[in-house]
């Protein structure tokens, strides 16, 4: 299992959600979509139940981008529903490691995602990033796929 990032924590705790994204286009660049889903873990960090999934169209864009849209959607999400702890995990290498301040951020329209999303962080009192593998990543993938073949935004609860 890959590390796993802490970016926001006042106190040690098991997180109580957990957040998967995931983004792609067809073809690189084309049109994009990002996708996310959000499950309920137990005490024990094990996924219960969904509670969230939703997905955005863009018409221009990356993979890059739609993975960004994917996390960003998603932690909207749990910033609305006012969750304290989350955990993200995301099979996309760069973002994870972007986001967690490893790699740098080079191109201006992905700072842009990258500051939101940043933001957004702050809003949470714990908050830790992974990147995971596509195997294990195919909930977010599947809903990033439909969001892009049926090009609309949606989310269900």
């Amino acid at each position: 299992m890959s590390s796993v990032f802490i970016l926001r924590e006042s106190e040690p705790s098991i997180p109580s959600y957990l957040l998967q994204f995931d983004g792609g286009a067809n073809p690189n660049p084309g049109p994009c979509a990002g996708a996310f889903v959000i499950y309920k873990l137990d005490e024990d960090g094990n996924k219960e139940d969904i509670l969230f999934e939703g997905g955005k169209f863009i018409k221009d864009g990356t993979n890059n981008v739609g993975e960004y849209m994917g996390l960003l959607e998603g932690l909207k999400v749990c910033d609305e529903q006012k969750f304290d702890s989350i955990l993200i995990e995301g099979d996309s290498k760069l973002v994870v490691n972007q986001v967690s301040n490893q790699w740098k951020v080079n191109f201006s329209h992905i700072r842009i995602y990258h500051s939101e999303i940043q933001k957004l962080l702050k809003k949470f009192t714990s908050v830790s990033i992974r990147h995971i593998y596509r195997d294990k990543n195919s909930k977010a993938d599947g809903l990033s796929d439909e969001t892009l073949e049926k090009k609309r935004n949606w989310i269900r609860f």
